[in-house]
């Protein structure tokens, strides 16, 4: 055996006993031998990411990919889940591509773009990557699982049942994708109607522990069965909990006004915006309580931010209109 194919042997032992240290200086030792030799510089990349040092893993992955030829989808794969550790999201989606443009079948890399395009709000092209996977690993639980959360996001939400139900025929029954499928079939029921099943299967998911994602569909069905005070109760949990988006203090603001608390909705729907001066839903929902409050300048203002941020196939769009022509009928 070559002494660089003694020093790779002796790196991955270390890798599988989890020596990260030792690995890195196993490997050292072997590009000192052989600075072009992809595989150690891959080797060392990932024990740099165990290492959480995310930055010189990225360097040693881009060395990796630099001499691993028609090999270097892994490398650039792996760069791209270290820029996302980073929070460095288009970096990772170059990455990405990247693998994908030297192997087009590598689902993982389908599945991770996806998902980032999915948290971008680019869900159609999220769903292409997510098809894509599924040809080239049909039973992949996770792909299943993603795809269900994009068809939900574009409200097609029999087909995300389905996605879901597929993902849960897959996954382990324990696993955290049994619990994201389930979370994702609780998140459809209501818009089809089977709010008691949605809130009994929530109530039952959130026997695990507290999630805020949960329990704000929690709330939004409490809501939708007029219960506001119980939804007021879950809401006002959530952001106990530190989840201070703008959707919850939208949500806020929204239960607040069917309490006809106006002034408290008007200052949920202004914590919205102060989150996040772009979330157009909580422009409208202020412009409707302050309307509904005799405030008409104020909700002349706020509909028409509203109507800078929206997109024409915004379900809010309709009321909005309606909105827009009783102002101006008043003035």
């Amino acid at each position: 055996m070559s002494n660089i194919a003694s020093e790779l042997e002796k790196a991955a032992a270390l890798l599988s006993r989890q020596q990260f240290k030792q690995a890195i200086d196993c490997l050292e030792r072997a590009l000192t031998s052989e600075p072009q030799n992809a595989q150690a510089w891959y080797y060392k990349g990932c024990a740099f990411s165990k290492l959480e040092d995310y930055q010189q893993a990225i360097s040693c992955f881009t060395e990796s990919a630099k001499y691993a030829g028609e090999r270097a989808c892994l490398p650039l794969y792996n760069m791209g889940n270290a820029y996302q550790s980073l929070n460095k999201f288009d970096e990772a989606m170059e990455s990405f591509r990247a693998a994908l443009k030297v192997d087009n079948t590598m689902a993982d890399a389908w599945i991770n773009l996806g998902r980032l395009l999915d948290d971008r709000g680019d869900h159609e092209e999220a769903l292409a990557c997510y098809e894509l996977a599924l040809q080239f690993q049909p039973d992949d639980e996770v792909a299943w699982c993603n795809r269900g959360n994009t068809l939900r996001s574009l409200r097609r939400f029999e087909e995300a049942l389905s996605s879901y139900d597929r993902a849960l025929e897959l996954a382990a029954r324990d696993s955290d994708t049994t619990y994201l499928a389930l979370a994702g079939v609780a998140g459809c029921l209501p818009h089809l109607g089977r709010e008691d099943e949605a809130l009994e299967l929530i109530n039952e998911l959130l026997k695990s522990g507290d999630a805020p994602p949960l329990l704000v569909d929690k709330a939004i069905i409490l809501a939708s069965k007029k219960q506001f005070p119980e939804a007021l109760d879950v809401i006002d949990y959530v952001i106990q909990l530190g989840t201070e988006t703008a959707e919850v203090y939208n949500n806020r603001g929204e239960i607040l006004a069917k309490l006809e608390r106006n002034d408290d909705a008007v200052a949920a729907f202004d914590k919205a915006i102060a989150t996040d001066s772009t979330f157009h839903p909580a422009w409208f929902g202020k412009a409707r309580v302050c309307f509904n409050a005799g405030k008409k300048k104020e909700a002349a203002d706020a509909i028409a931010r509203y109507f800078e941020l929206s997109k024409t196939d915004d379900d809010l769009q309709e009321a909005a209109v309606a909105l827009k022509k009783m102002l101006e009928s008043q003035h």
